[in-house]
């Protein structure tokens, strides 16, 4: 039987004054990847890497303050 991990990325831009996703969100300062299968003999930053490669042009125009994994 094979294993898989699912997992995403936010990336958050820190815009003084918004404290939350949703404000950050309305102000294009959010940016949710879709969910990938991984294998699961990947670690938490191969996934990380990976998710990046395929996403860093969605998410180029912000200024990245944060990229957070979350396996789903």
């Amino acid at each position: 039987m094979r294993f898989l991990k699912k997992a995403k990325i936010v990336v958050r831009e820190n815009i003084i004054g918004i404290k939350d996703d949703i404000g950050l969100y309305a102000l294009n300062g959010y940016y949710e990847s879709p969910t990938i299968e991984f294998k699961d003999t990947l670690s938490n930053d191969e996934m990380l890497a990976d998710l990046e490669k395929l996403y860093k042009t969605e998410y180029a125009d912000l200024l990245v303050d944060s990229i957070e994994l979350i396996i789903c």
